[in-house]
């Protein structure tokens, strides 16, 4: 059983690796020759899931300065379930690499801390990074790397929003209706796709 403890750097959010945990140790290593050795290296180290936590750096706008039309504000949602996958995989007694999967939401909005929006910003996507260590006759084992964050980006429109309605109010006064494939809307937003770079340290404890 391992666990860890760390902090994760991503250019467009901070976040800090609550908990991390999870596998039994990775299988040994066959006999050199063995017709099993080509595909053992894939098999990772360690698998498991954790909780994180993300922060938006640039989420408010000045009154004189809105990211899009009217939005200003982007209330973002946290989720402290130990969702987020990873596995990561031993090159040598000093150096490891690992992948994870993460995401980010939040509501764009006119107004701080609104319980309506125009939609959703979905972000969300793989980290891979490559880690040094440091072993040592203690329990703990320092690790410190770099690595890069390809990630995906996306809107979920609220209908009120996508179908051209002046506020949310009206929306419901109308009856709610929803977008169509015959009537998809007046308002659609698309997002570019982002790479991030990545920072990571923490230490792993045995």
């Amino acid at each position: 059983m391992k666990k860890y403890v760390g902090l994760l750097f991503v250019s467009i959010f901070a976040g800090t690796l609550a908990a991390q945990a999870d596998s039994s140790a990775a299988p040994a290593s066959p006999a050199a020759g063995s017709k099993d050795s080509w595909y053992s290296a894939l098999i990772p180290e360690s698998i498991g899931t954790r909780v994180t936590y993300a922060r938006l750096e640039d989420a408010e706008r000045g009154p004189n300065d809105h990211y899009l039309g009217s939005i200003s504000y982007l209330n973002q949602r946290h989720y402290y379930a130990p969702d987020k996958v990873f596995a990561d995989w031993r090159l040598c007694d000093y150096a490891f690499t690992e992948l994870t999967w993460d995401w980010i939401k939040a509501d764009a909005t006119g107004n701080h801390g609104a319980d309506w929006s125009d939609g959703i910003i979905n972000m969300r996507g793989p980290i891979l990074s490559l880690n040094a260590r440091y072993p040592n006759s203690t329990a703990f084992t320092p690790y410190a790397g770099v690595g890069v964050a390809p990630w995906f980006a996306h809107f979920d429109h609220a209908p009120w929003h996508q179908l051209g309605y002046e506020s949310l109010d009206a929306w419901i006064a109308d009856g709610r209706p929803q977008p169509t494939s015959s009537n998809r809307g007046s308002r659609h937003i698309y997002l570019s796709d982002g790479l991030g770079f990545v920072g990571t340290a923490g230490f792993d404890y045995s």
